[in-house]
Order: C-alpha cells, then sequence, then structure tokens
C-alpha cells in the first residue's frame, strides 16, 4: 500500500483495489464506484482495516483496466476530499438552513 492508502491490483481485466480504511470508508468507495458501473461490476469487502473493491470489467467496456484503475483512483481521492468538506462545513450550512427557515412559514404562528 502506498502513501495514499491504496494499493492497485491488475489481474487482466479484473482490478483489485485495496484501501486503507483509515483513509477511505465504505460510503467513498461506493460513491466513486457509481460513476462506473457501466464499465464494470464493483464488489467491496470490508475487513478491520482495509477494504478491499473488486472490480469485474465488463467485455464490451471499451476502456483498459489500467485506465478504469486511474480513473477510479482518481474519483477516490475526489469523494474523500468531498466527504471532508462535507464534515469541515457542517456547522456553517446547518446555520445557513437554520436561517433561512426560520423567516419561512412553515409553522403557523399564533
Amino acid at each position: 500500500m502506498n502513501n495514499d492508502g491504496l494499493a492497485i491490483n491488475l489481474v487482466g481485466e479484473s482490478i483489485e483495489v485495496v484501501l486503507d480504511a483509515a483513509c477511505y470508508s465504505l460510503d467513498i468507495a461506493q460513491r466513486a464506484a457509481i460513476k462506473f458501473t457501466d464499465l464494470a461490476s464493483f464488489e467491496f469487502v470490508a475487513a478491520p482495516k482495509q477494504l478491499c473493491v473488486r472490480i469485474q470489467m465488463f467485455a464490451d467496456a471499451g476502456v483498459a483496466a489500467t485506465r478504469l484503475a486511474q480513473v477510479f483512483r482518481n474519483e477516490l481521492l475526489d469523494q474523500a476530499l468531498r466527504a471532508r468538506i462535507f464534515e469541515e462545513t457542517a456547522t456553517e450550512r446547518n446555520l445557513i438552513l437554520a436561517h433561512a427557515f426560520s423567516r419561512s412559514r412553515l409553522a403557523s404562528q399564533s
């Protein structure tokens, strides 16, 4: 496993991505995978400290397994960053929503 918490193994037209569970959650891996369900099927196997994503390329995918591995890796990083930003901005987002709904007339005023 390298510094970014993942290792990619290519076996023919199949890909096995091993993720450090401290860096990437199942949710992040699933969000990254959904983008590529037209090219491959995905299986997720969770272990205490690792998450294994097994990717089986479709015969008519029209893309090499090495290319899918590269773009899947980028999508994992993108989804991890999105999750971190979501967590870091939760307070501000909730404050904005609370303010917006405080001015609405959702509840009847007596």
